[in-house]
């Protein structure tokens, strides 16, 4: 064939395609747009849960989540004689600089008294998400349907070190990320974590919430 007959015939298949996309949106009426539209559309009564092996893009979005500088011992009617493996503060606050590394994070923790330690947690590359309509009727999400209440839920072992915690074997370690939106999941999605720890002496729980863009944090 030509050169002058491959253009023609590019042309004409460009022509072809653009009709049938036309075609197909006139047959199918408004809801094709929708459909296009609505990929992180949540449906009423809507359940996800999974336990699969973590994603690259799942990683990569837990990866710019940013924790913010204080969390606070979970204060059960016991506290703090629940409370092992950590000297509770009075009123359970405590400093916290937090990273994630590779296959984890790690929380350098920081006490009202002077007294600091570190966690650091080694994370299993399994995520568990759990995704709901509550049916309160709280919202619509930002990309249609119900706004869903959402936890990302990670496992594995914590070290503990520093003058500020008394347990001194590995614990079982884990990690929740929590929030809310739409179908479509990333950081700016979650709003508050906590990590809990059993085990090897400890007992207890931190709580806290996160930096998102614009929230003024």
């Amino acid at each position: 064939m030509s050169g002058e007959g491959r253009k023609l015939g590019r042309k004409r298949g460009a022509r072809i395609g653009r009709a049938s996309i036309l075609l197909a949106a006139l047959l199918l009426g408004p809801g094709a747009e929708r459909a296009v539209a609505c990929a992180c559309c949540s449906d009423e009564g809507l359940r996800i849960e999974t336990r699969a092996v973590l994603s690259s893009g799942e990683a990569e979005e837990i990866g710019r989540i940013v924790l913010a500088p204080r969390a606070r011992l979970r204060m059960g009617p016991g506290y703090p004689d629940d409370v092992h493996g950590i000297a509770a503060p009075g009123d359970g606050w405590l400093d916290i600089a937090a990273r994630w590394v590779d296959g984890g994070i790690e929380f350098d923790v920081g006490s009202p008294g002077g007294a600091g330690g570190r966690i650091a947690v080694s994370l299993e590359r399994v995520l568990e998400r759990f995704e709901v309509d509550t049916g309160r009727g709280e919202g619509m999400s930002a990309g249609g349907g119900p706004d869903l209440y959402k936890e990302w839920r990670m496992i594995g072992r914590a070290e503990l070190s520093g003058a500020l915690f008394t347990a001194t074997s590995p614990a079982k370690a884990r990690l929740i990320l929590q929030g809310g939106g739409n179908l479509c999941t990333s950081a700016e999605s979650f709003a508050r974590w906590m990590l809990i720890l059993k085990g090897g002496g400890a007992d207890f729980a931190l709580l806290g919430e996160t930096v998102r863009a614009g929230d003024g944090n």
